[in-house]
């Protein structure tokens, strides 16, 4: 048994760099342009049309059926309907991806580039056709687009009753009254160029040619937040109490202090343009550009464990395990909602059920010698612990 638990750390050395850096999970499948997280499944829109993947990305599976155009911009779940926007139009699906029927009644902008939603209804932004809005989850659409100077819109953000247009060249425009009007909105802003907004901690977060700013609730006047980050910014994902961005150039970022700070986190990258991000059970995707693909890594090599005092406190032996460990909680609330999910190192659901007691038993069947992730998540914060097999 000795000399078995030597041979499994050596594996295990060797075998961390793999593990401690992005490595690429679909290879041929050109620029990832977005992704949408629906549970544990994640659609991807690329140059190539739609991927989908049930396994946090370890296989990927064609998702196709009935688009016109294969170049997709952007994703969004609304209610049981998953909706991408393409350059032919909108489409949607409502079986999670195996076939697509067009949704682009009262569109006159064909080329759509982004996609919201708020209490009121759809929107979608285009390239040629300034904006819409559907009342009726995308039966039929209707143009918004009074005081708009410039119908080439590239992103769009919803905050309540709010919407936010990005253009190539006017800077952003507001709407207080579903798109009805528009007014521009572009004091303080670092260039007229806009490439993303992102609505986060309820603030609106825009990436332009010329930097990174801010617009906090009530504001009229766009804020500086850069800190370290020098770099254009092109996508979002949330992690809990932190952000990830993908920029244009730079790689990844995350700021674990709502932006005053930000931490590079590029290990493994071949490119450093990332188009879009997205988190899926323990890791966090990149889609890059230039045909480069899409990339994972566990998120806790990125930010480390994203934990709440009580849960950090979470006992977990024997490690290395053989086919079995024991988690062992802190004192819960009974009121409490727990529950434990266990991960290979490739994405695969080993684990999942919630938990009521102080001690739990966690069974791995046949596990192979290395790495696996374990997921705590509850009411109040989550958890991502990792774990190591020596094996059978």
């Amino acid at each position: 048994m000795k000399q078995r638990y030597l041979i499994f750390w050596f594996f295990l050395v060797i075998n961390l760099p793999a593990f401690a850096q992005w490595t690429l999970c679909n290879p041929g499948h050109g620029n990832v342009y977005t992704m949408e997280v629906c549970g544990d499944t994640i659609f991807e829109g690329t140059l190539e049309g739609i991927y989908v993947s049930t396994d946090h990305g370890a296989t990927w599976n064609e998702s196709g059926e009935g688009l016109a155009y294969p170049i997709v911009r952007d994703l969004l779940t609304l209610g049981d309907k998953l909706f991408a926007a393409t350059d032919s139009g909108i489409y949607v699906t409502t079986d999670r991806g195996l076939s697509w029927n067009p949704a682009c009644e009262g569109l006159t902008g064909y080329q759509v580039s982004a996609l919201c939603s708020n209490d009121y209804g759809l929107f979608a932004a285009t390239f040629d056709g300034g904006v819409f809005v559907s009342q009726n989850e995308g039966n039929s659409w209707n143009p918004v687009n009074n005081g708009l100077e410039n119908p080439e819109i590239h992103a769009l953000a919803s905050r309540g009753d709010e919407l936010y247009a990005g253009t190539m060249g006017n800077g952003v425009y507001r709407s207080v009254d579903n798109g009805n009007s528009w007014f521009p909105i572009n004091d303080g802003l670092a260039s007229l160029y806009i490439k993303s907004l992102y609505t986060w901690n309820g603030r609106i977060w825009a990436g332009s040619m010329g930097g990174f700013r801010i617009l906090e609730p009530g504001a009229m006047e766009w804020s500086d937040v850069n800190g370290t980050l020098l770099y254009d910014v092109r996508s979002y994902t949330p992690y809990g109490d932190k952000l990830f961005i993908g920029t244009d150039g730079g790689g990844v970022f995350y700021t674990p202090d709502n932006g005053l700070n930000w931490i590079k986190c590029n290990e493994g990258f071949h490119d450093m343009t990332i188009y879009s991000m997205a988190v899926c059970g323990p890791w966090v995707f990149a889609g890059q550009c230039c045909g480069n693909g899409l990339w994972r890594r566990p998120v806790e090599q990125c930010v480390g464990f994203n934990s709440p005092d009580v849960l950090g406190q979470v006992a977990l032996y024997p490690v290395p395990f053989n086919n079995r460990f024991t988690m062992e909680l802190p004192d819960i609330q009974s009121s409490e909602s727990i529950r434990a999910s266990l991960y290979d190192a490739s994405g695969h659901l080993l684990y999942s059920r919630d938990i009521a007691e102080k001690k739990t038993v966690i069974p791995v069947a046949n596990p192979s010698p290395g790495i696996y992730f374990l997921q705590i998540q509850t009411s109040s914060g989550n958890l991502l612990r990792m774990v190591t097999s020596y094996g059978r």
